[in-house]
């Protein structure tokens, strides 16, 4: 038996062309709370969708509630909130991750009493596995990311908890407590969310302490409501860490200009694939292919020798765009190995401050 010679073909695809589009939210794979949930309050003194500030005093419901009457409106702002002579504006970007948007909960300590950790469900996907008992809901615009960590306000203090199995865990806490345990996190993006009741001046407050990190305001599900199975439970890949298996067949030559020309729409389609697995896929990563190109120019085999997304979901869409690529006929006639890395990156996008000082009004 003979090994087959392989091609390393270094093809570094940073996919930035354009933005993926985030999924579509998965509102109806949601299974809702029952109707007498005591877990939600009617919003207090919820604004009307004419007004574009809030006064201090409102609550972090009635903030939740204007997002809900604006969401789908087209704005693009260098801050999530503005601090205004008047009050206070959502200048966010506006993108619900459910709709409609849940009403904050009057209570978060009981969740957070039976909770270490959290899942956080963004339009890009979800950070967590599912069966934290807690779970945030997004409703601004964020930059896919790996990590997430989850910022709650209640009466009781500031609470703090990450979205996998033995991270960070802080209750009732001061501000610069909750922050100080968000030091070792610097990567990753905030999730804000707070109790209806949580005044509006605190939560600024506690996004101006917060400085130049992603921050995404949320809003939390009922404990009752069952998130929708994650995209990669489902997904099944080819994998081979020690490359494709040996062959008999006759080895096939291409020049190297060859092999670029036919993988070059997998280079600019496979960012594509970033859309259709978790949030922590979204924020791209590297991985290495393994194709087989058979004697008529067809992918014969293919599967994923490195995965550096760690997501199968989008490993797998990868694969499926692989298996279309046509190459010329190998000569000599034959069979050819190619081992190819793939780095995938999502569109670069702003970095949004968390509050902003608005001018005077004229």
């Amino acid at each position: 038996m003979r090994l087959l010679r392989r091609l390393s073909l270094v093809l570094l695809a940073s996919c930035h062309g354009s933005s993926p589009t985030p999924p579509a939210s998965p509102t109806t794979a949601l299974s809702p709370p029952a109707a007498s949930d005591a877990t939600t309050v009617a919003p207090p003194g919820a604004p009307t969708p004419s007004r574009d500030v809030l006064a201090r005093s409102e609550r972090y419901a009635d903030l939740v509630r204007w997002a809900s009457e604006h969401d789908g409106a087209s704005a693009r702002a260098a801050c999530l909130v503005a601090e205004r002579s008047d009050g206070i504006a959502l200048t966010a970007e506006l993108a619900a991750a459910v709709r409609p948007l849940p009403v904050p909960p009057a209570d978060l300590d009981a969740q957070l009493a039976q909770s270490d950790r959290v899942d956080v469900l963004s339009p890009w996907g979800r950070h967590g596995d599912g069966g934290a008992g807690l779970a945030l809901v997004s409703f601004t615009a964020s930059r896919p990311a790996r990590e997430a960590v989850a910022l709650l306000l209640t009466d009781r203090g500031v609470s703090v908890r990450g979205t996998r199995p033995g991270g960070v865990v802080r209750d009732a806490v001061p501000v610069m407590a909750a922050l100080s345990a968000l030091s070792a996190h610097a990567d990753a993006t905030v999730f804000v969310a707070a109790e209806a009741g949580v005044p509006l001046d605190l939560v600024v407050r506690t996004l101006t302490a917060l400085g130049a990190r992603p921050v995404v305001l949320a809003t939390a599900l009922s404990a009752e409501t069952k998130l929708p199975r994650p995209a990669s439970a489902s997904a099944r890949v080819e994998r081979c860490a020690e490359g494709l298996p040996e062959t008999d067949a006759p080895a096939g030559t291409l020049p190297v200009p060859a092999l670029r020309s036919a993988i070059e729409p997998l280079k600019e389609r496979a960012a594509d694939c970033l859309a259709v697995g978790d949030a922590a896929g979204a924020a791209g990563g590297r991985l290495v292919l393994a194709l087989r190109v058979s004697e008529s120019g067809r992918i014969q085999s293919s599967c994923i020798v490195r995965d550096g997304l760690a997501d199968s979901a989008i490993a797998a869409c990868v694969l499926e765009r692989a298996r279309s690529l046509t190459f010329p006929p190998p000569s000599p006639s034959g069979v050819l190995d190619i081992e190819l890395p793939l780095v995938l990156r999502p569109s670069p996008s702003p970095l949004v401050r968390p509050v902003c000082i608005a001018p005077p009004a004229p």
